[in-house]
């Protein structure tokens, strides 16, 4: 997606031996996620006309993070501008999913730029299809945003946010009724071919639909709305 170091650089990130070699790979991935994610931030809007190329920038970002991911695995850093957070033994465990998740990128979630909330009204309400990979990563962000809200709730929210709130939370409604209409449809046709081809796009769809029943239910407790 960006014209970095060599693609063999990341696969055989393990085999490189010196540090600051590593550590330089590790910076660069860290903040070229970051200016993706400023992007997207800044072209999603309703008056621009490049919804599937902003779109496609989504796939650009997960590649980028995946890169980053695997890197961590084997190369740690701690700068003022990416430290990890603290882990938090009493933190609930999640369920495992069929989604292959970055767990060594999560430490570092909170160095990263947040989608803002107009980000995620701008792709969920869009008539354009998007692929299950890219549903699934958007409500995995929009969930980690609501969780946040949720507990920074500001004393007096701005009726603006309260409305993008609203604006999302139907876009999101309808999104999963589309998602839920295609794994019918895709496990029909499976069933018509007597399930012998492993179909990738239902795991996808049923976690997406996960996260979004459970960001909804968050909404649903946010003071502000009522």
């Amino acid at each position: 997606p960006l014209q970095m170091f060599p693609k063999s650089k990341v696969d055989n990130f393990e085999a490189i031996s010196q540090t600051s070699e590593r550590r330089t790979i590790v910076l660069s991935l860290f903040h070229a996620v970051n200016w993706i994610r400023e992007l997207l931030n800044r072209f999603s809007n309703p008056n621009s006309s490049s919804y599937k190329t902003i779109l496609h920038r989504i796939g650009h970002l997960r590649e980028l993070e995946q890169k980053l991911n695997r890197c961590l695995e084997f190369h740690s850093i701690n700068t003022p501008e990416f430290t990890p957070e603290a882990k938090n033994k009493f933190k609930a465990k999640e369920e495992p999913t069929q989604i292959t998740k970055n767990s060594h990128l999560e430490p570092y979630r909170k160095c990263l730029r947040s989608l803002e909330l107009h980000t995620f009204y701008y792709y969920f309400s869009g008539d354009t299809d998007m692929e299950p990979e890219i549903l699934h990563f958007l409500l995995e962000e929009f969930h980690q945003m609501v969780c946040e809200l949720m507990r920074n709730v500001e004393p007096i929210t701005p009726v603006s946010e309260v409305e993008n709130l609203c604006s999302v939370f139907s876009s999101i409604y309808s999104r999963m009724e589309t998602s839920l209409d295609q794994i019918n449809d895709t496990n029909s046709m499976l069933a018509e071919m007597d399930g012998m081809e492993e179909n990738l796009t239902i795991p996808y769809l049923q976690a997406s639909l996960t996260l979004g029943f459970k960001s909804i239910l968050q909404l649903l407790k946010y003071p502000p709305l009522f």
